[in-house]
């Protein structure tokens, strides 16, 4: 798989309050810049490469779970409505041309 795809998972589901693992915004942003430079920038992948890539990918994983809420019920799924809002929210950022990070 594509290096982004499990560090994308963590960030996009880590969160402050009543999630399965919690990530503060500070420890989330430590994470995000360890793993460029202790990883990603080894393989010569630029910054701009990489934050592109992981805003992408954590998008992609946020809708994945918008599409199990719309798959199997949204009232089933307690998280449906949290994630169908910050999927919203991060495909405007995107659609102006920025990124997640």
């Amino acid at each position: 798989m594509p290096y982004p795809v499990g560090f994308s998972r963590l960030i996009a589901h880590g969160r402050e309050h009543y999630e399965l693992f919690r990530m503060t915004k500070e420890q989330r942003a430590y994470a995000v810049e360890q793993y460029f430079v202790q990883f990603v920038s080894r393989r010569g992948i630029s910054r701009r490469e990489y934050l592109y890539a992981l805003s992408y990918f954590v998008f992609a994983e946020t809708c994945e779970w918008v599409f199990v809420g719309n798959k199997y019920g949204r009232e089933d799924r307690p998280y449906f409505s949290r994630y169908f809002r910050a999927a919203m929210k991060m495909a405007r950022t995107l659609e102006r041309g920025e990124l997640l990070f």
